[in-house]
This record gives structure tokens, sequence and C-alpha cells, in this order.
């Protein structure tokens, strides 16, 4: 174990890629995930919800996915649209996030309006991308057939629906739970074989009923790969469980004065450039005057948008260190085989 600077580390963000269809409405895919833009090229947001305010979301279309800001990220989201598809970039993009065991979530829109229904949508996801992927929660249509009213949720059998703003649960109705008894056996059995220890699995096997309550564990196990359908509020309150599940994963170790700990332990202002013109920063955010660096080269950064989380700036070239002072830290990035 590496030594550390303080007793407690500072509250870590977390930073997550989304990926989504060329063409995307990019100002309604972070009303859908409810977010707020705080700098728009490249794209970050920041979610509304208090309890993940040390989250923050860099977004970009299939064709300008860059592997490198997925590698450096602690989760990757990949937005499926029944309007405009799936491309070739998010595919390479899951592969890779797959590759590095880095957490990842698939989010559903336009599955009232496009295309491509939802059934659709998560057939084209275990094709191409996921092979075990678990769909818990199925779109149901408003009246008028344009949106969604809310999402059936298979294991429970209970409706979340948005009132008033509010997300309400009830239990389903008979038909739902008829119409969808075998996802109910499909999704028991996954969950079963994820999740559950040796002996429930054996009664399962058997043919013996499952606690619910373990299944709903068997759901949270780290390797649970899911797809949410999400509009105007559904679904959000789904996605947001699972955003509260992340931590950061990708901690570069920051050696200062012949003592190494991870970036989370120190109380230096410090960041590593993970594409041109971005990069990653931990500490709090200071009045100080940072450097971006490397071996070669320094030079004084202008920010055009910066937080604890994250630095935007011209100068920014991957790979570079960012400090106040060139040369004094050695940071070294993880890697993960």
């Amino acid at each position: 174990m590496l030594p550390t600077e303080l007793d407690k580390p500072s509250k870590s963000h977390v930073l997550v890629c989304v990926i989504a269809p060329d063409n995307s409405d990019f100002a309604e895919i972070w009303a859908n995930i409810g977010a707020n833009p705080l700098f728009d090229n490249p794209l970050i947001l920041a979610a509304k919800n208090n309890e993940l305010s040390n989250l923050r979301l860099v977004c970009t279309s299939d064709s300008n996915a860059d592997l490198t800001i997925v590698e450096s990220c602690d989760a990757l989201v990949i937005v499926l649209d029944g309007v405009t598809g799936l491309g070739s970039g998010s595919i390479s993009a899951w592969t890779h996030a797959r590759d590095l065991n880095t957490p990842r979530h698939f989010l559903a829109t336009g599955v009232v309006r496009g295309r491509a229904d939802f059934d659709e949508l998560a057939a084209m996801a275990t094709r191409t991308m996921e092979p075990d992927l678990l769909v818990r929660y199925l779109p149901i249509d408003a009246d008028d057939e344009d949106s969604l009213a809310g999402v059936f949720d298979v294991l429970t059998s209970e409706i979340h629906q948005v009132v008033t703003g509010d997300i309400k649960i009830k239990p389903g109705d008979p038909e739902h739970v008829t119409l969808t008894a075998d996802r109910r056996d499909d999704l028991f059995d996954q969950l079963a074989h994820l999740g559950l220890d040796d002996q429930a699995l054996e009664n399962h096997r058997a043919g013996l009923p499952i606690s619910i309550t373990k299944l709903e564990l068997a759901w949270n196990h780290p390797d649970a790969i899911s797809i949410t359908p999400i509009e105007n509020g559904v679904g959000l309150n789904i996605f947001n469980s699972w955003l509260k599940t992340l931590r950061p994963i990708w901690i570069p170790a920051i050696t200062l004065e012949e003592l190494t700990s991870d970036v989370t332990h120190t109380e230096k202002r410090v960041g590593f450039a993970i594409a041109n013109k971005l990069a990653r920063m931990w500490s709090p955010q200071t009045s100080a005057q940072l450097q971006c660096w490397n071996l070669e080269t320094s030079m004084e950064i202008d920010p055009k948008f910066e937080d604890d989380c994250v630095l935007i700036a011209d100068s920014i070239v991957a790979g570079m260190t960012i400090s106040a002072h060139a040369n004094d830290c050695e940071l070294v990035t993880p890697t993960f085989e």
C-alpha cells in the first residue's frame, strides 16, 4: 500500500464519458439525464442531483469518440437512440471500456417516436456490445403514444411514473405481470448466475423460489450491465441510482518531495491532460496560476473553464501534467491489464 499525505482523502470526483449518436440533440440529452451544461466544447455537464455534486460528464458524438478519454474516465455511458441508431465509434468505445473493466451503462431514448423501439435497441446492444445485457426496466408509452409515461420494473413488478415532476412507484397491473413473465424468468436466471451465493444458486437450479431481496443485491453486482429507457424524467431515478454507485477508478499516483500517494490524498492542485484542451484535476480550485508541462516544455495556462474536476484550455496537450510549477511533482497515470 502506498503511503498517504493525509489521514482522510478529499472528496474525489468521478468523471463519466457519455457518447451519443451523431446529430443527437445534446440539449435534450442533458435534460433527460438531469444535468446542466458547464462548457460547450468539449461538452461538460454537472448533475443537478446534489448527491452527485462530485460527478462530471464529458459528452461527445459517436464520430468524435476519443478512446483516450474513454480510458481516462471512471465510467462509460452509451446513448442508444431510436431515431439516429448506433455508430461504430460507440461500439469501439464500449469494447475498449469492457476490456478495461470500466463500469458501463446504456441509455435508450427515442423509443416511442423513433424508427426502432426499445426491444430493438436492447437487441442491438446485446448483439454488438454486451451479450449479457440485463433488461430490468421496460418503457410504458403515454396515451398519446408520443412519449413515455413510465417504466415497468420486471424484477419487482412495479411501475415508476412521473407525476407532477416526481417519481411515483405503484404495483404493476396484472396485465403487465402476465405479458412480462418470460422476461422475468430470463432476468431471474441472469441475476442468479451473476450474484447469488452457491446455495441460493443451487436452490434456483432446483426450481425453488428466489428472494427478491437477494436478486436486488445481485442487480448491484459490479459486473451487472443494464439499459435504462429515459425521457422527460422517466428513468432518471434509475440512472441516478447507478451513478451513485460509481467511484473513482482512474487515479494517478503523485510523488511530492519523495512521498508517493494517489492524487485523491493530496492537497496540491494537480491535473493530467486526458486529451488536447481537456485535463482531469484533483484538489480544490484555487486562484493560483497553473502551468501545463512535460519534460520538453512548459507554459502558463489561460483557462476557458475550470472547476475542482475539470480544466479546459487551448494550450493543453494530451499527456501533459498540470500544476503550479513545471517539474514540481511526478504524476504516473494508472494502467490496467
